[in-house]
């Protein structure tokens, strides 16, 4: 019965961690489809990186994200001096850590029209 219970509970835990696919995420996306460059240029900015194969396909990607920087800093500190509180500031014993959160979002090109587009990155929509 405890086992039971426990493998209850854990897949309730995950369940609650699922991200729902991004339906509208998808269409806009999909939106793209049939398109020159020129109309993703126009739409997105110029790419961040721009991949030509030998057959002349290529793939524009544009990487959107953010760095977030936690922990780290001066605390205050406090001790004496001729009977009185003296405050300095002490450097924090952990330092800062950085995460970057980002998502590259690329297309697929062949004969000068968006076939596909497919996306990488620990911060991007949920599509599968």
């Amino acid at each position: 019965m405890r086992k039971t219970v426990f493998a209850f509970l854990f897949l309730l835990g995950l369940a609650g961690c699922a991200t729902p696919i991004d339906q509208e995420h998808i269409a806009h996306m999909n939106s793209y489809i049939g398109k020159t460059d020129s109309d993703l240029i126009v739409a997105w900015g110029t790419p961040d990186k721009t991949y030509k194969s030998d057959s002349g396909a290529k793939i524009l990607t544009w990487r959107r994200g953010q760095q977030v920087v936690t922990g780290g800093g001066f605390s205050t500190c406090t001790g004496t001096a001729g009977g009185g509180t003296l405050f300095t500031q002490c450097m924090n014993p952990f330092p800062p850590e950085a995460t970057t959160y980002y998502c590259e979002f690329s297309f697929n090109i062949t004969g000068g029209r968006v076939k596909g587009w497919f996306e990488n990155g620990n911060n991007c929509p949920r599509v599968k």
